[in-house]
């Protein structure tokens, strides 16, 4: 009889041995899928992003010249013209009698202010134009930065799958963002809106999947924190109620857990568990005897 449960053990044990270094194997080819997978799309988005992020500096360079040239024509109506006609043209704004009996006291004062007034309208129309042009490059710069915004959204949600196909971890990594980026990052709910709808960085494929994965591993630190609490006292049970044998099993499966837990690595874990269950099937076979 012996004999026979050797033997059995034995091919279980090289079963088992067989079915593990398969699936190893298994692992290791899905996960250099994997990491090819994603090295491709982490190029593709940085392409993206390196495209988007040149754009925004080309349109921003433009409007830097533009509002260096309208400081220009600024400066040039004060110099050439005078502040009394700025004065006076703004008057115009609000007030278009009061503006005209002002530029015709001037013009009785200074012989040059016709002159002067004819500059200011030149400088103006010139102002105003390139205020327009600024104002048409950033609405464009707006519309390609929601166009990025869209792409960067959709190439994350197609690199993870898992996270849009099932609404409970929808939400649960929504959670998890939430709490890594007020609890570790010490963000505010108004400062993390903020950066979500203008900054690039933020918003990016790259910086989306930096999150997530600093919230993934956040969220796992504080659970498995959370699992290696002390647990509560079993309160005391008087002779002769409760199911013993119940209980027994129950401390049993526990300690073993612990004993799990507190190894430092995941091989070590492994091991554990494998001599765990070892003593269990020992002890089941002495039970059939």
């Amino acid at each position: 009889m012996k004999e026979v449960l050797a033997e059995e053990d034995a091919a279980e044990t090289a079963e088992a041995d067989a079915a593990k270094a398969n699936a190893e194997w298994q692992a290791q080819v899905e996960e250099h899928t994997r990491q090819q997978e994603a090295e491709e799309r982490q190029q593709q988005q940085q392409q993206a992003t390196d495209q988007a992020r040149q754009q925004a500096q080309n349109l921003t360079q433009v409007e830097h010249e533009l509002l260096a040239r309208q400081k220009l024509y600024t400066d040039a109506a004060v110099r050439e013209c005078g502040t009394e006609v700025l004065q006076i043209a703004a008057l115009a704004q609000t007030d278009f009698a009061a503006a005209q009996a002002a530029a015709a006291e001037l013009a009785r004062r200074d012989p040059q202010a016709a002159q002067k007034y004819a500059r200011f309208q030149q400088l103006d129309q010139a102002y105003r134009a390139e205020e327009a042009q600024a104002q048409l490059i950033s609405t464009q710069r707006q519309h390609q930065q929601r166009q990025a915004f869209q792409q960067w959204a959709a190439s994350f949600t197609k690199s993870h799958p898992e996270i849009f196909s099932d609404r409970r971890v929808h939400f649960e990594t929504l959670q998890n963002v939430r709490e890594y980026v007020t609890e570790k990052l010490g963000l505010t709910e108004d400062r993390v809106r903020q950066l979500w709808t203008s900054d690039p960085s933020f918003r990016s494929a790259e910086g989306q999947a930096l999150i997530y994965d600093a919230a993934k591993a956040y969220a796992a630190e504080k659970n498995l924190k959370a699992a290696r609490r002390p647990e509560p006292t079993p309160a005391f049970q008087r002779p002769g109620t409760g199911n013993l044998r119940v209980v027994s099993g129950g401390n049993a499966d526990a300690e073993r857990l612990r004993a799990i837990s507190a190894q430092p690595t995941l091989r070590k874990q492994i091991a554990e568990a494998a001599k765990g269950l070892a003593e269990k099937r020992r002890v089941a076979k002495q039970g059939r005897k």
